[in-house]
């Protein structure tokens, strides 16, 4: 801490009323769960009567940053905050990202940095971020009073700095009217965004209950859309197969041995087939159940075969938006740990649905067998079997008649199974688009002349209504197709490993599974190889989720103490370096003659003043961005070789005693700087008795502060 005798600079006062009132709305809307920020309050009024700074470069800055931090997660996590409803993030959360802001608020308020205008700016901008944390309620009361309080001394903080940069630097007429302009035009800008924010807001609040359902609505078509990218809930036959193309990881597939299982990872099965749709949706079933654990294991014992040896996976959820859980067919059971709201309908062979966030990690046991009839291949009824045979009565009958010439020499269900397969395969090929035309767009893809290309989602389709022509009930289904290897005993599924196929029941066996696509248009047909920086980020991504599972592992008393013991590390590490500093500065003192070089700073600081003056007399000012070394070059490459260079040259060696004086060894050998100043005497003298040279320019009065 830099503790000098002269007075710090501080903050103006409306620059830090807007941290008081930013931190007042984050205790007010936290219901005082942030108590934290009573010592962030009274840290920045104290700026105000304790007369110390953190030294700018100083180390110390860091150990405060680092001690703010812990504090904060320790606070944030051992208050309760249930209370609290926030629209974004869980309390404890919201309130530690709040602090966090306020932290580096209050190191900001406490640096000592001499001259930098800026630095109000700065607590400014950090203000907001903590004022935004606190809009995040629901509970509006407290902000309607507190927002325009805090847009006021918003608009004084930002006067404040604006009074500070105005002049800066500016020299001539047209500078300064250039930045009068400037400093106008901002503040036109300022008031236009209230006027904005002031009508929004009487808007808002007077059509509030008609914004709200518009949004929702507008909202809920957005998540339909965005559902639909991942996996439709009522899949559609349209132009062309939007699942495809995508490499973003959807499952990662982990075993003792792999998975060897049925590369058909189901997720969703329909029955219902009108005018290019599939259904039911999963909102129109209406037996999505909540789960009973034994629903999800296959039963054993009378009635029921062995299951055999199973094969243990683990699957992790990779994306966001899709709740579905994916297996195979005959998956035997599915264990989800400790996830909530778990629905599923197994009246219809699923779907299996949970929200559970990712990284969601669910197990599967997978029969050796792969004949074994599972959870999802559900019982044949009568009821059932009724949905599974229903044809559209819309369909054209030539589509009857063609499934009939196909399966004309199969007799069992397995055999017309196979023709169908075979039809579909040989006599249309894969395509990523399709012109489905008028009308039903299954009906136009099988009788079309000569025969169209489409999609896996026409073959899928096609498959169930051809068989159930003929008699074979037959479900759409859609999923992932596994294939992609990720290092030993592990598979990634991505999106475009998306896929649809049917499924069929065999009188005497159970479902089974029709995938009628060619084998170009499956996904491991020829994938393009990943990205390399899509490669980089996934690395990125499971690196970073390695951490969180490690943490995930750790009990909240072990965190706590992780956390505590950081803190308080850091915290002795900045007092053993305030000490030895101290004790170093105290030596130094003892130095004898530093006495006079210690009160020699005034004094180096008027030379300076006096050299900014020479400068501007002789009509070479030095602007703000740059420093007297760069300046000076600047000035000799321009200079006529007509021009005088006595001014150069005593300017350069002034520039060099300076930084010598003010940067270099000469803090600790105090005769040499004391000499060091008796000659930037001399030389001052000797270019104040140069004639002037304004260059058209007026001289003005004053001392750069950044050059200094």
């Amino acid at each position: 801490m830099n503790e000098k005798t002269e007075q710090m600079p501080r903050l103006p006062w409306a620059v830090t009323l807007s941290g008081v009132i930013s931190l007042g709305a984050l205790l007010l809307t936290g219901h005082g769960a942030v108590p934290l920020a009573y010592v962030y309050v009274a840290a920045l009024i104290a700026t105000y009567f304790i007369n110390a700074r953190i030294e700018n470069g100083s180390p110390v800055r860091w150990f405060v940053r680092v001690a703010l931090l812990g504090i904060a997660y320790a606070s944030s996590r051992i208050i309760d905050a249930s209370s609290s409803d926030f629209a974004l993030l869980q309390p404890w959360a919201r309130n530690f990202f709040g602090l966090v802001y306020g932290g580096e608020m209050l190191v900001q308020a406490w640096r000592y940095v001499p001259g930098n205008p800026r630095a109000p700016l700065v607590v400014l901008f950090l203000s907001g971020f903590v004022f935004l944390t606190a809009c995040n309620t629901f509970e509006d009361t407290n902000i309607r009073f507190l927002a325009p309080l805090y847009v006021l001394s918003l608009l004084l903080g930002l006067r404040s700095y604006n009074n500070q940069t105005r002049f800066a630097g500016e020299t001539s007429e047209r500078s300064r009217r250039a930045t009068t302009i400037s400093a106008r035009m901002r503040a036109g800008a300022v008031c236009l965004a209230l006027l904005s924010g002031l009508v929004g807001f009487r808007t808002f609040n007077q059509y509030r209950g008609d914004i709200t359902d518009w949004g929702n609505n507008l909202l809920g078509q957005r998540l339909e859309r965005f559902e639909t990218s991942l996996m439709a809930e009522q899949p559609s036959l349209g132009q062309s197969f939007g699942l495809r193309g995508s490499p973003v990881r959807v499952l990662r597939l982990t075993g003792t041995e792999g998975y060897a299982g049925d590369p058909h990872l189901r997720g969703m099965s329909f029955d219902t087939y009108t005018d290019g749709t599939w259904g039911p949706g999963v909102r129109e079933r209406a037996n999505l159940t909540p789960n009973v654990e034994s629903d999800l294991r296959l039963p054993t014992g009378v009635g029921n075969p062995l299951i055999g040896v199973t094969t243990v996976v683990q699957v992790t959820r990779l994306a966001r938006g899709n709740p579905l859980i994916y297996a195979p067919l005959n998956v035997s059971e599915v264990d989800l740990a400790d996830a909530e709201k778990i629905r599923w309908a197994p009246e219809y062979g699923g779907p299996i649905r949970t929200p559970a966030a990712p990284p969601f990690t669910y197990t599967l046991s997978i029969p050796a067998n792969e004949n074994i009839q599972g959870i999802l291949a559900e019982k044949m009824t009568p009821e059932s079997r009724k949905r599974y045979m229903d044809v559209p009565k819309k369909l054209d009958p030539k589509v009857r008649k063609l499934a009939r010439s196909i399966v004309a020499d199969a007799k069992r269900p397995r055999d017309k199974i196979d023709n169908v397969v075979a039809y579909l395969m040989t006599h249309h090929q894969y395509s990523l688009t399709i012109d489905p035309g008028p009308g039903d767009p299954v009906t136009n893809f099988l009788l079309s002349n000569p025969p169209k290309d489409a999609h896996c989602e026409y073959f899928a389709a096609s498959a169930a209504l051809l068989l159930r022509c003929v008699g074979v009930p037959t479900r759409y289904v859609t999923g992932y197709y596994v294939h992609e290897g990720d290092g030993p005993n592990t598979s990634i599924v991505r999106q475009r490993d998306a896929h649809a196929w049917a499924e069929a029941w065999v009188n005497g066996f159970g479902w089974v599974t029709v995938d009628a696509t060619p084998g170009s248009g499956r996904p491991d047909f020829q994938p393009e190889p990943i990205a390399k920086a899509q490669a980089f980020w996934e690395r990125i991504q499971d690196a970073f989720q390695s951490v969180r599972d490690w943490l995930g592992d750790l009990k909240p008393e072990q965190i706590n103490l992780i956390v505590g013991s950081l803190t308080i590390s850091t915290l002795v590490g900045g007092a053993i370096y305030l000490l030895i500093r101290r004790r170093q500065t105290g030596q130094a003192e003892r130095v004898p003659g530093y006495d006079a070089y210690a009160g020699a700073d005034e004094r180096l600081a008027a030379l300076a003043g006096r050299f900014e003056q020479e400068l501007v007399r002789h009509g070479q000012p030095s602007p703000q961005n740059r420093t007297w070394q760069e300046h000076l070059s600047s000035v000799a490459n321009h200079a006529s070789e007509d021009q005088p260079q006595t001014m150069i040259t005593l300017a350069r060696r002034f520039i060099s005693l300076y930084e010598r004086a003010r940067f270099g060894t000469l803090l600790r050998e105090t005769e040499d700087a004391v000499a060091a100043m008796d000659e930037m005497q001399d030389l001052l003298t000797q270019m104040e008795a140069l004639p002037a040279d304004t260059g058209g320019r007026r001289p003005t009065k004053g001392t750069l502060t950044t050059a200094a």
